[in-house]
């Protein structure tokens, strides 16, 4: 009976000293996944304004940008990485990796307008996002 107590006390503890640290994990995971959505100006603004705050508001998290497609750089059969500009100065990269990726992005014309979702990865120069997709191309 008292090795039952032993061991009910001591999974208790564990439990008690694991609890904050699987809480922070997910909290952590859920805002990763905090998805924003703004123009390309917005969103470079940000960087340019305060980037330790831009930083902590969108680094890892998925964004939602809009803006024109400035330029298209195809790297392989899968990857490519394509430049959205707004209407001033700045642009967002993104990385899109994707198995049929050239069926795609043949539609897609320089200065159509493009919504594409990716996840935040930093700041140099341009904004950087990775994993992309594009969910809405309107022609000009």
């Amino acid at each position: 009976m008292a090795k039952r107590r032993i061991l009910v006390f001591i999974g208790v503890l564990i439990i008690m000293l694991l609890a904050p640290f699987i809480m922070q994990r997910l909290w952590n995971y859920q805002n990763r996944f905090a998805i924003q959505e703004m123009s390309v100006d917005e969103l470079f603004t940000s960087f340019i304004t305060d980037k330790v705050k831009a930083y902590d508001r969108f680094l890892d998290k998925e964004v939602w940008v809009r803006g024109q497609l400035q330029g298209m750089d195809i790297l392989s059969a899968k990857k490519a990485i394509i430049k959205l500009r707004g209407n001033n100065i700045g642009a967002v990269n993104c990385i899109i990796v994707h198995n049929n990726l050239s069926e795609n992005l043949n539609e897609i014309q320089i200065d159509s307008e493009l919504v594409i979702k990716g996840t935040c990865i930093g700041f140099f120069g341009d904004v950087l996002l990775a994993n992309c997709s594009v969910y809405s191309v309107n022609k000009n």
